[in-house]
Formats: structure tokens, C-alpha cells, sequence
């Protein structure tokens, strides 16, 4: 009884820190994936929803849901933006759940065909441990076999939620050569390295790094290939994502309009372990409106408990565009 106590406290806590909160549809996540994101688009607002659903086949899935918004003011060469997500993350059984509200500022300047994007994030973190539907040894009946847990567990767990300030910051560059667009951006996380404890211990987060790329090609005028690769780090846990993406333009769809299909794969893996899942993603966009699903097929050593069935994630992104002003005819009389 008193190993499972443990490993509650300890175990649990430290996989989820370790791992950390990750996507398949990184480029997606704007604000989680790099402060300078922040209002890196042509328009006015941007509203977006990110929903992970993972591991379900082995006991109770680890669910994350991200919601943000965006909002840019542009001036001649230059652009200012402001955004705001709520992250909310719960995690195996017993549960940690994990609530994260953060304000992102970020600042875009133009030179040319070379972009630079600043941006800064901060705001609190908060987890918690669910052990409400916690199971013990104790509560193991064998009449029926299985574990009920009207019967006592005799164990004490105490523990106070953990609650801190997280700063970060990051830097992106991008260019257009040609057919050829080009970008690059590194962010910094936990950058104060605040403490994350249940139980009053001094464990402080390392500084998590995040570095993306992203190459595209213009095959034709309806047609063009991005190659993008994803790392991050936080203490032994490394994650490395490739994504390969095909996207198409079909004009005129509908009433003057367009529309745009997306179709890619990408590949988990990480530096001195064993590949972790291929995943299949698809998509379109429509005038202002995008949608993507992907999924996971896992490859890890858990592809016998799974069936090889990872993750399936969502995302929906609504642009709001910039009002262009009209130009006004004052009519006049003629001599």
C-alpha cells in the first residue's frame, strides 16, 4: 500500500513533467508553440481551438484542450499584437489535472522580404492531483475480482496543489526567396524555472527549448509542399516531430471564393529512443475558416496495449480580416 502511495505522488507527477503537453499539429498551436506567433498572420483577429484526445485504449485517456485568441494593430512596416489561451490537460488515473492561462505580446517588423517576430509570454500555472477514482490493493475483493472502491484503501494522501508564474519568450525569422518561403523560430520556456511540487519539494523546471522549421515550396500557382521540423527538450524527455504537408488551391469554389485542401504525414521521435508514432493529417480551408484532424498510430513499445491506436487530435482556426477601406467617387457635373 505504501509502494502505490508512492508512486502516486512521485510517479505520476514526474512522467507528466517530464513529458510535458504536446501536439501532433504543432504549427497549429501558435501561441503554445512560440510567443512571437503571437498575431503572425494577414488580418485582424484569429481565434483558434486545439483538442488531444491519447492513449485511450489503455485506462482513462489523457485529454488536452486549448483555446485562444489573438489580436493584431498594424502600422506601415510594423505590427503589434496581443493574445490570450487557456490550456486545460488531465492526464492518466490517478488524474493530474493541469490549468495554464497565459497572455502573449508580440512585436513583427518588416525589411523588406525579411519578417522578425519578438514575442513574450507570461501567466500561472495550476495542478492538481484527482485521486477520487484511485484504486489500492486494500480495495481489491476477491469475490468479484475487482477492485471496489466502496472498501476502505487505510492510506492517508496528503498534498497541496501546485500553483506558479511561468515566463517565456522566442524569436521567429522569416523570408520569401522565389517559389521559396523560409522560416525559423526558437522559443524559450520556463524561463523564471519555477518550482513544481506537490509536496514541498524544492523541483524546479529546467528551461524547456523549442525550436521549429519550416520550408515551402511553390510548385505551381495551385500547388505547394512545406517540410517542417519540430524539438523540444525538458530534462531527459525529447520529443523530434517531421512533417511533410501537401497543399492545394481550387479557385473559384463556390461564389467567388476558394478553397484550399491539406493532406500530410508526420513522424515522432525522439534523440536516443525508440520511434514513438506515424501520424496521418488532413484539412481544408475555406475563406477565413480552417480545420484539421490528424492521428497517431502508435510505434512505441505500447503498440500491443493500444493496437497501435495513439492519438487523435482536432483543431478549427477562424480569421477575422483586416477592413480594407474603399475608395469614395464623389460625383461632380460635367462642363
Amino acid at each position: 500500500m505504501r509502494l502505490t502511495l508512492l508512486s502516486v505522488i512521485f510517479v505520476v507527477p514526474v512522467f507528466t513533467i517530464g513529458q510535458d503537453i504536446h501536439y501532433s499539429q504543432f504549427f497549429n498551436a501558435f501561441q503554445y508553440l512560440n510567443p512571437a506567433e503571437t498575431g503572425n498572420f494577414y488580418g485582424k483577429t484569429r481565434l483558434a481551438g486545439n483538442y488531444r484526445n491519447q492513449w485511450r485504449a489503455v485506462g482513462n485517456p489523457f485529454e488536452t484542450s486549448l483555446l485562444s485568441v489573438e489580436q493584431n494593430l498594424f502600422t506601415a512596416n510594423d505590427a503589434f499584437s496581443w493574445g490570450l489561451y487557456f490550456l486545460d490537460d488531465r492526464a492518466g488515473n490517478p488524474r493530474v489535472q493541469s490549468n495554464r492561462l497565459k497572455a502573449s505580446f508580440a512585436y513583427h517588423k518588416k525589411f523588406g522580404k525579411h519578417h522578425f517576430h519578438f514575442g513574450i509570454q507570461g501567466g500561472g500555472i495550476y495542478k492538481q492531483l484527482e485521486i477520487g477514482n484511485a484504486t489500492y490493493p486494500s480495495q481489491y475483493n476477491r469475490n468479484t475480482g475487482g477492485f471496489d472502491p466502496n472498501l476502505p484503501n487505510f492510506e492517508t494522501l496528503q498534498y497541496t496543489p501546485a500553483t506558479y508564474a511561468d515566463v517565456s519568450a522566442g524569436v521567429i525569422y522569416e523570408t520569401t526567396l522565389g517559389k521559396l518561403d523560409f522560416r525559423s523560430g526558437i522559443a524559450l520556456y520556463h524561463l523564471n524555472q519555477p518550482t513544481e511540487s506537490f509536496y514541498g519539494a524544492n523541483n524546479q523546471l529546467n528551461t524547456r527549448p523549442i525550436y521549429d522549421l519550416r520550408v515551402g515550396y511553390a510548385l505551381s500557382n495551385s500547388t505547394r509542399i512545406v517540410g517542417m521540423a519540430y524539438q523540444s527538450y525538458l530534462s531527459k524527455a525529447n520529443e523530434l516531430l517531421f512533417t511533410a504537408l501537401l497543399e492545394h488551391f481550387i479557385y473559384n469554389f463556390g461564389y467567388s471564393k476558394n478553397l484550399k485542401l491539406i493532406g500530410g504525414l508526420s513522424f515522432r521521435d525522439g534523440f536516443l529512443r525508440n520511434q514513438d508514432a506515424f501520424i496521418v493529417m488532413g484539412g481544408l480551408r475555406k475563406n477565413n475558416i480552417v480545420g484539421m484532424l490528424s492521428y497517431d498510430i502508435n510505434t512505441s513499445n505500447l503498440d500491443l496495449a493500444t493496437d497501435n491506436g495513439g492519438a487523435f487530435e482536432v483543431c478549427v482556426v477562424y480569421e477575422i480580416p483586416l477592413k480594407v477601406a474603399s475608395l469614395k467617387y464623389i460625383p461632380c457635373e460635367r462642363y
